[in-house]
């Protein structure tokens, strides 16, 4: 009886404790938005105002009318971001002081070992060499890690390819053929790929949901260590209310200058961003689709996605699930949190402009549609922000161009009016300018803040190439970045426009190779906007208009667009810069122990294929979806 008093008191007790850290939680997440709203809310009005003033100063027009708030939408964009990186450098700075330089140990509970836990791995046209080693690199960090038998994998193929899956099957075969463990891997590929990715999830759990508490959803080039994997599993545990847990994934492994620019750029400048944007989002959080946990009851329950009514590409099938399963989740009172402070989760990225363009394409018209479910009735308003956010991250690109052709216009009739201008007026004179100048100046300090975060950890700035190397690094990357910045701009109005006026893409497989652009290749998809900028430059350089040089980045820009495309998408350039540690990331100095097992399992199964073909062996695919037969014919030890 005293007994049951107590666990009874204790369980109070608990439960108090709990009740209070949500109060603070929710007390501190207020705060931080307020924060953020109101410092972001001045410094938009200040900026603004200047402008207004400077417009005022040379007489009222429509185009100065129109110009305004398309300038306080745009310049509250930068502001907010800008002063969301600026709160999370605060916070890194001040928890590495209080925490010193220890890593984050990762503790696998004692109820750990009893859940089940499904390790899902969508694939679709993918390489099956990479998909299978990537598959046996994390089963080996499990069993390394102890308590594996409470994960399993399974290999969702929606390939359509019939080369391609019957590649899947075989490879599949050979991996659980040396299977001696508990960590099965199953695999099933779907006849007809209905609701793309979101589907292939929605198969797996109506078929199989049910016999797991919690699901790990990656992606194709996704990779996870083990203690990562586990450390998600505990959390989930130590919050019952928790549904989605997110953990940013780092892009690693790719060689070409393009790709190691946005390795380092996710390195170096992610940290703050993402800290910043988990004290803004608390609980509240987002789902990017991938390198995520999922407690599958409720996912099951509450996330089934909606048909949107009319045609593609507005209706019809949600085409970007993640924002949207997050909402849905959210709205059902679960939790959706960012473990920005977890590691161990990594992906690949595209490796030269045109593939980053295409994938862009595709996030495009996903997106778009979140423009239809911002008003939808029961959503969260945390979530209507993010999907609003999704979108506007396209829609910026056309308002941006809107903007500078407005500008060039007011320019314009300014120096070819016959009118006498105020030359007294201080905003006619200098406004312009100091609007100018504070963009550029919010643009840059979060790469600047994204040094000072890194040199401010000792092992970080090591790993990286030291202070000064790294400092190198973040100019090389912001002088690429500001020169294809224009392109970008041009490619997502395309995007938007082409969107909106119905014209749909096909989603297809993403390419993951090292892909090096020819000449041919990049005359035919950039040619034109180099033409382009090439002419513009020398129109403004030979007018002799002063006023019009501030066009000059975003004309140059696009004039570099072909030969930087060609040039960045050359191995050959990242591996020099890579000699010299320049844009180095820590996954390079100290490759992450996962990598090096995918790498010795892409290498085994390359020389299995090699030595069947060359022994002219007959290769069946097996029929089977399931199996965890062991065997010895592969050995990863």
């Amino acid at each position: 009886m005293l007994s049951a008093i107590h666990d009874t008191r204790l369980g109070m007790n608990v439960i108090k404790d709990a009740v209070a850290l949500d109060s603070s939680r929710s007390i501190m997440m207020t705060r931080t938005r307020l924060f953020l709203g109101v410092i972001t809310a001045l410094n938009t009005i200040a900026a603004t105002w200047v402008v207004a003033a400077s417009m005022a100063s040379d007489g009222w027009t429509f185009k100065a009318v129109l110009i305004i708030p398309l300038f306080a939408l745009l310049f509250g964009l930068v502001a907010f971001s800008f002063w969301m990186a600026s709160l999370g450098l605060v916070r890194r700075l001040l928890a590495s002081r209080s925490m010193g330089e220890t890593k984050p140990r990762f503790k696998r509970s004692k109820h750990g070992s009893q859940i089940k836990t499904a390790i899902l791995v969508p694939v679709y046209n993918e390489s099956p060499t990479d998909v299978i080693a990537g598959v046996i690199a994390m089963r080996r960090s499990l069993l390394e890690l102890g308590g594996s038998a409470a994960f399993e994998f399974f290999i969702l193929s929606d390939t359509t390819k019939e080369s391609v899956w019957k590649e899947e099957e075989r490879l599949w075969a050979k991996a659980i053929d040396s299977d001696n463990t508990n960590v099965s891997i199953f695999y099933r590929r779907r006849p007809e790929n209905i609701g793309r990715k979101s589907g292939n999830l929605e198969d797996f759990c109506v078929r199989w949901g049910q016999q797991y508490e919690y699901m790990i959803v990656l992606d194709a080039d996704s990779l996870m260590d083990a203690a990562t994997m586990q450390a998600m599993v505990d959390r989930m545990n130590a919050k019952p209310r928790l549904g989605i847990l997110q953990v940013p994934p780092v892009p690693i492994n790719r060689l070409t200058l393009f790709a190691r620019l946005q390795q380092f750029a996710a390195s170096v400048y992610g940290p703050t961003f993402t800290e910043g944007l988990k004290a803004w989002a608390s609980t509240e959080s987002n789902y990017w689709g991938h390198n995520a946990i999922i407690r599958v009851e409720p996912f099951m329950q509450h996330c089934g996605l909606p048909i949107l009514p009319g045609k593609a590409p507005l209706g019809g099938e949600i085409l970007s699930h993640d924002f949207v399963e997050a909402a849905l989740m959210l709205r059902a009172n679960w939790d959706v949190e960012l473990a920005n402070d977890l590691g161990g989760s990594y992906e690949e990225c595209p490796t030269n402009l045109l593939d980053f363009a295409v994938r862009d394409q595709r996030w495009c018209q996903g997106n778009m549609q979140h423009a239809r479910l911002v008003f939808s009735e029961g959503f969260h308003p945390t979530s209507r922000f993010h999907m609003a956010m999704g979108v506007l991250s396209y829609l910026a690109s056309p308002l941006w161009l809107a903007f500078m052709m407005l500008t060039l216009w007011i320019v314009s009739d300014n120096y070819w009016s016959k009118e006498p201008i105020d030359k007294e007026s201080w905003f006619t004179r200098n406004g312009p300018a100091v609007v100018f100048a504070m963009t550029m100046v919010m643009l840059v300090l979060p790469k600047l803040w994204g040094w000072v975060e890194t040199v401010s950890s000792r092992e970080r700035r090591r790993t990286q190439g030291g202070g000064l190397r790294l400092m190198a690094s973040i100019l090389i990357e912001s002088l690429v970045s500001c020169l294809m910045a224009p392109a970008m701009m041009v490619f997502h109005t395309r995007f938007v426009f082409n969107t909106l006026r119905g014209r749909k893409i096909t989603w297809n497989s993403q390419n993951r190779d090292e892909s090096q652009l020819s000449w041919s290749t990049a005359w035919k998809n950039f040619g034109v906007l180099s033409v382009v900028g090439m002419i513009v430059s020398g129109v403004v350089l030979f007018s002799g208009v002063q006023s019009l040089w501030w066009f000059l980045p975003i004309s140059l820009g696009w004039a570099a667009t072909m030969p930087l495309a060609i040039v960045s998408s050359r191995v050959s350039v990242g591996r020099y810069l890579q000699r010299w540690k320049l844009l180095l990331i820590p996954e390079e100095t100290n490759p992450p122990t996962v990598l090096l097992y995918k790498q010795i399992a892409r290498s085994l199964l390359e020389s299995l294929a090699e030595n069947e073909t060359n022994a002219g062996a007959k290769i069946v695919a097996p029929h089977y979806i399931h199996s965890d037969k062991p065997s010895s014919n592969l050995e990863m030890n």
